[in-house]
């Protein structure tokens, strides 16, 4: 097995295409880009699944909170698909994950 390099010295950029050209190659003749595409359609199904489990539960935290705000008469309006940063910000803080965290522990615990 031979030691490659993936840094490019001296502008030797021509070297580093041709052998990005032959690996490319030999994925496609071998059918290992077959399975790498299989995989990746396989997670995309999974990512539909995730996405599909985390609508219900936010239409689950969007009913609990109107039922809250009709009982003390205040209700906030907020688009987050016009904002997909801020949903995706929501879940990177530290805090929400900690919280997910303890809930996924427990869900864990009781089956």
């Amino acid at each position: 097995m031979r030691e490659e390099s993936y840094l490019v010295v001296g502008g030797n950029q021509e070297g580093l295409v041709l052998q990005g050209k032959e690996r490319v190659r030999n994925a496609l003749e071998s059918g290992s880009v077959s399975l790498v595409l299989k995989q990746v359609g396989d997670w995309a199904g999974y990512i539909q699944e995730a996405a599909n489990a985390l609508e219900q539960v936010v239409e689950l935290a969007r009913q609990n909170l109107q039922k809250e705000a009709s009982s003390d008469g205040s209700l906030q309006q907020s688009d987050l698909a016009a904002d997909p940063a801020l949903f995706v910000n929501l879940l990177k803080a530290r805090e929400f994950q900690q919280v997910m965290a303890v809930l996924l522990v427990q869900f864990l615990k009781s089956a």
